[in-house]
């Protein structure tokens, strides 16, 4: 039944029942003139807004309508199959009434603008808002016919994704990993010849011991040997560059015979070599960490001159500063410095994915090993499982435990998902990445109050804590807050806050950008954002596709008011039919 003939029914009904109350008086008279009595609804068709409905609407009433000693009670209600909801009445009085209720004119009539909630309920999305209306007249009184006035209820924010999001820790195991261990073999003034004591030094025994180590370690590689000489910047540039030749040499023969210990396919040519005349670099980084005095001005000479002979002119003009430089700076220039590039190779995803699960405890992998395989698996027990030993062996490492709450979070245990988090919260003094984590179980749990403090609590904790503070002021209507912790991002969430919040070209936008194509529900909001729109073709085309994808979404197209102005057309019928 069209909106047209339903109000022609209604106004004939208002007219018959009206001769049926020729004895009360002027109450008779305001039912004959019902009709002509009008009201305005917002929004129309109702809409929820987190967990309610609020409607606002304004009652016009004409001139000569309202008795002047008449009181009346209109109450809006909500009305559904199988039940109905009353908002909170509206009550107006006559010129001649001593009470305190809004006062309709008799000779220039008036009106009245109200606004009331009722708490949201899933059967309130295929329902009318009906005017109920009493008129009494001290003891005489009169009901009115209910009246149809809009249509209830849009419940588009139901369509937000409610699942909050969890974070795990990030593994730092790498398939390579290169390590370059270094070492200084220093030398006497102008002498390039390698002295006893130096190769016996901590740094040379630990080259030694790694080199060692290399033939018999299949996880590790040697990649390269770098040899450097070097010269102290005092004295000619020409005896400099051939000392600090000398001691490359000197230094590469003692690489090649440690080589030769642990891998002679490596000692011939397999160590580079190069040589600085005047170590510039490492006296600017010495002076820098010195104590001595006047070292700002030393370092200025070194930045305003190029020429490094008058570098070293400059300073040595500064005498006593000069000999501290010699004591303290200079002996440590003259060196050779050597580096090993070592790989340690990981194992391999395979080999992992084994040993993780190995029923017998022991330290085969390390904390990283056991983090890296548990995102190998696709399976929440098998992770759960993985996990479930790295606690048992690494106690004390936060990180475990959080990603073993955010594999229990995902498996729906929440209890034990909240214990795990807790433990991590603990060793973790506070992460706020498990902060988030507890917030998203409070959550799922229905601890609404306590999720937010979590979320609060999770500042800083990545995208994730924005994103699940967004979801709950969409669940809680506060649109504009919403867009704003979402910023730029792009997902349904974003989208749909965007146009619940007004902004329909932004919302088509945003979920554009982040269209999935298996996300049928995206397509879906395509489609209402089309409806808002008055574009058929993006309606059509979208909905086409979100059905096609998810069936059941034709029967809620079907009594979607959304597309309420679409219900009779041709092509919608035949995509949700």
């Amino acid at each position: 039944m069209n909106m047209n003939r339903l109000r022609v029914l209604q106004i004939s009904a208002l007219t018959v029942v009206a001769a049926l109350f020729v004895s009360c008086g002027g109450l008779n008279t305001m039912l004959k003139d019902a009709p002509q009595v009008t009201y305005s609804v917002k929004p129309s068709p109702l809409e929820m807004r987190g967990d309610s409905v609020e409607v606002t609407i304004t009652g016009q009433y004409p001139a000569k309508f309202f008795n002047k000693k008449a009181v009346m009670d209109v109450t809006p209600v909500l009305k559904w199959e199988g039940g109905e909801q009353a908002f909170s009445t509206q009550k107006l009085q006559g010129e001649a009434v001593e009470a305190n209720a809004t006062i309709i004119a008799f000779e220039t009539g008036g009106s009245f603008t109200y606004t009331a909630k009722i708490g949201y309920q899933d059967a309130m999305d295929i329902s009318q808002l009906m005017i109920r209306a009493k008129a009494s007249v001290k003891d005489k009184s009169i009901d009115f016919p209910e009246l149809k006035i809009a249509d209830g209820v849009i419940s588009t924010p139901k369509l937000a994704h409610m699942t909050a999001q969890e974070i795990e820790a990030v593994h730092q195991f790498k398939v390579r990993e290169s390590m370059t261990n270094s070492a200084d073999l220093l030398f006497a003034i102008n002498q390039a010849v390698l002295k006893p004591n130096e190769v016996k030094k901590s740094q040379i025994e630990a080259l030694k011991t790694l080199l060692a180590q290399i033939p018999a370690d299949k996880d590790m590689e040697l990649m390269s040997v770098k040899v450097s000489g070097y010269a102290s910047p005092d004295g000619a540039q020409n005896n400099n560059q051939k000392l600090a030749d000398k001691r490359k040499t000197t230094a590469e023969s003692f690489m090649n015979s440690e080589l030769k210990k642990v891998d002679k396919t490596k000692a011939k040519d397999f160590v580079q070599t190069e040589a600085t005349a005047e170590d510039w670099d490492g006296f600017k980084q010495l002076m820098a960490a010195s104590n001595i005095q006047d070292k700002e001005q030393i370092l200025r000479v070194l930045e305003i001159n190029s020429d490094l002979d008058v570098r070293e002119q400059e300073i040595k003009k500064m005498s006593q500063v000069y000999k501290e430089i010699a004591d303290q700076v200079l002996p440590q220039l003259r060196r050779s410095k050597l580096n090993v590039n070592v790989d340690k190779i990981g194992k391999t995803d395979s080999l992992l994915v084994i040993l993780s699960q190995q029923d017998s405890i022991s330290d085969t992998l390390n904390v990283e090993e056991y983090l890296k395989a548990a995102t190998l698996v696709t399976e929440n027990d098998t992770k759960i499982k993985i996990l479930t030993k790295a606690s048992s062996i690494h106690p004390s490492e936060w990180r475990v435990y959080n990603n073993l709450g955010c594999v229990l979070y995902k498996a729906n245990r929440l209890d034990e998902a909240e214990v795990a988090l807790k433990k991590a919260d603990e060793l973790s003094e506070g992460n706020t990445m498990c902060k988030n984590n507890l917030g998203a179980v409070a959550f799922k749990k229905g601890d609404k109050a306590k999720a937010i403090e979590y979320f609060e609590l999770a500042a800083g904790a990545g995208k994730a804590v924005s994103q699940n503070q967004a979801m709950i002021k969409i669940k809680e209507g506060d649109y504009q807050t919403a867009v704003n912790l979402l910023g730029s991002d792009q997902s349904f969430n974003a989208a749909l806050a965007k146009l619940l919040n007004g902004d329909v070209d932004g919302a088509l936008s945003t979920i554009t950008a982040a269209e999935d194509p298996n996300d049928a529900l995206g397509y879906y909001l395509k489609a209402i954002i089309g409806a808002r729109k008055a574009n058929t073709d993006l309606i059509f085309t979208n909905l086409r596709t979100a059905v096609t994808k998810d069936a059941t979404l034709a029967a809620k197209a079907k009594k979607d008011l959304e597309f309420a102005k679409y219900f009779e057309d041709q092509t919608f019928k035949s995509i949700v039919q």
